[in-house]
């Protein structure tokens, strides 16, 4: 199961953002959960106001478990520091 995930930030914040969410350790914690094959935060070029995130999960289930961990609350106070939207699509 792959999801891409748009976070429209803050103006001037995307590298902010980036770097809160890398500095709290919360990817990290995320790539070691079991059923996690990738999750990757990326300030792409040409998207001034966003973030990308790419996950893969091997299972639905799998990522419904990731989204009640104890880390993405981290996630989630950083979200209301930095993002102003979020966008998700299924891959």
């Amino acid at each position: 199961m792959k999801l891409h995930v748009i976070y429209t930030v803050i103006e001037g914040a995307k590298q902010a953002f980036y770097e809160a969410l890398e500095k709290s350790g919360a990817p990290d914690k995320v790539r070691a959960e079991e059923g996690c094959l990738m999750y990757e935060y990326r300030p792409e070029e040409g998207a001034a106001n966003e973030l990308h995130l790419y996950e893969e999960w091997v299972s639905p289930e799998h990522q419904k478990v990731h989204m009640t961990q104890p880390h993405m609350k981290d996630i989630a106070a950083l979200k209301e520091i930095y993002a102003l939207d979020t966008k998700l699509i299924r891959e």
